[in-house]
């Protein structure tokens, strides 16, 4: 707007096109109040969730791990997920307590064992003292012969459990696999994307000085300022929400590994 109004006041451009640049400018503005509401807001809203009233300041950059590891390599890191983890040993307990409840009928063998050591003293008698010592062994064997049923009923109820527990270690399994090619095709289409992105953000950036700079000289004119600020404003828009949704790929893949 400077460079114009300095322009307009040497009569070097007509009054219209420091019009367009004072609404150029304007805009600009309501944009820069809008955007400031909306993240005092956000902040609200983060602090509500918190439960706290802290003041912070948002970083301006992302910071990216850069997850460099080939899908399969990563697939194989998945048994290292909890929710994959407890359903596994809970199929193992499972498993257990089924092979216990399958034993119900068997016959029971009990073993005993004793050592002793037996000394009397009897001066009135005949014998005047007797002396034992040994180990003794014994063993018995029981078998059930009837339960009105029970075994049955908690081998039915032991089987049921493991099968449950076998079913629901399949569901999370292809759960989190399928969670984990959505996270890993966005993780990476987001990084190709941000690459190409950065290299337009250069390139618009100069792409607006050097219209600023032919404005000043007087070989350009303010609209073609303001559309050389709208690419970049775009460019640095798109370069946001591509490394907002890449940081979200990345932190959902380092939570499906347990690794968050």
């Amino acid at each position: 707007e400077k460079i114009t109004k300095a322009k307009f006041n040497s009569g070097n451009v007509p009054k219209t096109e420091l019009l367009q640049s004072t609404i150029d400018l304007n805009i600009s503005r309501e944009n820069a109040i809008n955007q400031e509401y909306v993240i005092s807001q956000s902040t609200k809203t983060f602090n509500l969730l918190l439960g706290t009233t802290s003041e912070y300041e948002v970083a301006d950059s992302t910071h990216f791990n850069f997850i460099d590891i080939n899908k399969e390599d990563f697939r194989n890191k998945l048994d290292q997920n909890k929710d994959i983890a407890y359903y596994e040993k809970m199929k193992i307990i499972m498993d257990l307590e089924f092979e216990i409840a399958e034993k119900l009928d068997m016959p029971t063998i009990n073993m005993t064992g004793d050592l002793s050591f037996y000394n009397l003293n009897n001066s009135a008698g005949t014998i005047s003292s007797t002396t034992s010592f040994g180990p003794s062994i014994g063993a018995g064997i029981s078998y059930p012969l009837y339960t009105a049923g029970e075994n049955k009923r908690k081998q039915a109820l032991a089987k049921i459990e493991f099968q449950n527990a076998e079913q629901k270690l399949m569901m999370i399994t292809d759960e989190v696999t399928s969670v984990f090619e959505t996270a890993f095709e966005s993780y990476e289409n987001n990084k190709k994307l941000l690459a190409i992105e950065q290299e337009n953000n250069k390139i618009a950036r100069e792409n607006l000085n050097l219209s600023i700079k032919r404005l000043k000289l007087g070989e350009a004119n303010s609209l073609e300022v303001h559309q050389a600020e709208e690419y970049l404003v775009q460019s640095n828009t798109k370069l946001v929400n591509i490394q907002y949704y890449m940081k979200i790929a990345e932190l959902r893949l380092l939570q499906l590994i347990s690794q968050l």
